[in-house]
């Protein structure tokens, strides 16, 4: 056995902050950038069409394909809020919010592309 009494320090040790990390900051980020992205594809979209352009195709072509790989970057960014939630020394307030925002906003995302192409897909006779 051991003959010494364990020793304690005579204070004690301070307790390690906890910080904000890159994962949840990133997973919100993701979060706002795609919800912009969209916003500003849908106005500049608006715009054109209204405008009655001829790049107004081209334009609705390339924010159709925007929105259909948001919802992946919103899978992207929960799963980086979810990690970051699991680790022991981090702050929780930024990886909560991402993972709210990209699961609300991922959630909108899938259900309008659902519709949408349910919509389409009607329009073409699929259903008949």
């Amino acid at each position: 056995m051991n003959e010494y009494p364990q020793q304690y320090p005579a204070y004690p040790l301070p307790p390690i902050a906890r910080k904000t990390s890159r994962l949840g900051k990133a997973s919100f980020m993701i979060a706002l950038g795609i919800f912009l992205l969209v916003i500003a594809s849908l106005v500049v979209m608006l715009l054109f069409s209204l405008n009655g352009s001829k790049a107004a195709s081209t334009i609705i072509g390339i924010s159709l394909v925007g929105w259909i790989f948001a919802p992946a970057g919103h899978l992207v960014g929960l799963i980086l809020g979810v990690v970051d939630v699991c680790r022991k020394n981090s702050k929780k307030l930024t990886p909560v919010l991402g993972i709210v925002g990209n699961a609300v906003l991922g959630g909108i995302g899938l259900t309008w592309l659902v519709i949408v192409g349910n919509l389409m897909l009607q329009s073409l006779g699929a259903f008949r």
